[in-house]
């Protein structure tokens, strides 16, 4: 199987994590949990354990990740559709 360069696809990658609440969770509710959340990862503690792993922790708005995953599936569709890729593989 080719690469994605050898197969004339130039991306760049990121790896993201986020949390999810159910569909239809009051924006009420998404918004502590939210707050929440980021105020958990300012702390020291929570950034030093992070790091550790080697990851950063941002913490962000719900529609800023909404707006990243947005992205990301604009970006990704192309190479996934033409790959032939589904849900079940």
């Amino acid at each position: 199987m080719p690469t994605f360069r050898e197969a004339g696809y130039y991306i760049e990658a990121t790896g993201w994590f986020g949390l999810f609440a159910p569909g239809g969770t009051p924006d009420a509710i998404v918004d502590r949990l939210n707050r929440t959340i980021v105020t958990a990862l300012q702390s020291a503690d929570a950034r030093d354990r992070i790091r550790a792993l080697g990851l950063n922790a941002t913490g962000t708005s719900a529609e800023a990740f909404a707006r990243i995953q947005r992205a990301d599936a604009a970006r990704w569709a192309p190479a996934v559709r033409d790959f032939g890729f589904t849900g079940e593989q």
